[in-house]
């Protein structure tokens, strides 16, 4: 993936979804304005949102469900897998939804400096 303008932004902005984003091995960040450190910041934070699976989430959820059941006592009414395969989905699921608002934070505080740095120039 290779962000060098705003049509490159608004692009991976578009492709910014829940389920369908696909693996990038590397990302690219040649905006003007941006020196070598924060172009390669920027790509690392962008790299992992578009990566981000959601898993650790749901894995945090599971050993949340798992501990719900084991120390309350009213969770033994509800069968333990419904449970924890619930909690791990919902994990999951909110893991996505952070990952795509971190991702297009990050790709909107891009775009914004491009034209900031656009503005200065006279464009």
């Amino acid at each position: 993936m290779v962000l060098a303008d705003v049509g490159d932004i608004d692009a991976a902005y578009a492709k910014a979804t829940w389920l369908g984003r696909s693996r990038v091995d590397s990302v690219t960040v040649a905006l003007p304005g941006l020196d070598e450190g924060a172009r390669a910041d920027a790509a690392t934070r962008v790299r992992r949102h578009v990566n981000d699976c959601g898993c650790l989430w749901g894995e945090i959820a599971i050993l949340l469900g798992v501990a719900t059941i084991w120390l309350t006592p009213v969770a033994l009414t509800v069968p333990t897998v419904l449970v924890v395969g619930l909690a791990g989905i919902a994990g999951k699921l909110l893991g996505l939804a952070w990952s795509r608002r971190g991702l297009r934070l990050e790709l909107r505080r891009l775009a914004a400096g491009g034209a900031i740095d656009a503005q200065r120039k006279g464009r």
